[in-house]
């Protein structure tokens, strides 16, 4: 099996990520949201246009909201082994 990445062509749910409450899914360890978020990540082409409209502040929150989807990968990929 051979890995390729997808183009990206879906449009970012800005609004799950301005409602998203970071400190929440850290305190509760809520991986099924994260999981929830993932498809609206991983297929999302992020363009300039975003980024005026929806500001720094949701920007940040959805870097925040990476991290903690990658750590959670990473956490699964090292005890699947």
């Amino acid at each position: 099996m051979t890995f390729v990445f997808t183009e990206k062509t879906e449009t970012l749910n800005w609004d799950m990520i301005s409602q998203t409450d970071v400190n929440q899914i850290i305190q509760t360890t809520d991986v099924a949201y994260l999981e929830t978020m993932l498809q609206n990540i991983t297929n999302a082409q992020l363009k300039r246009e975003d980024l005026k409209r929806f500001g720094d502040k949701n920007l940040i929150k959805l870097f925040k909201v990476g991290q903690l989807t990658l750590e959670y990968l990473l956490f699964a990929q090292n005890h699947s082994e």
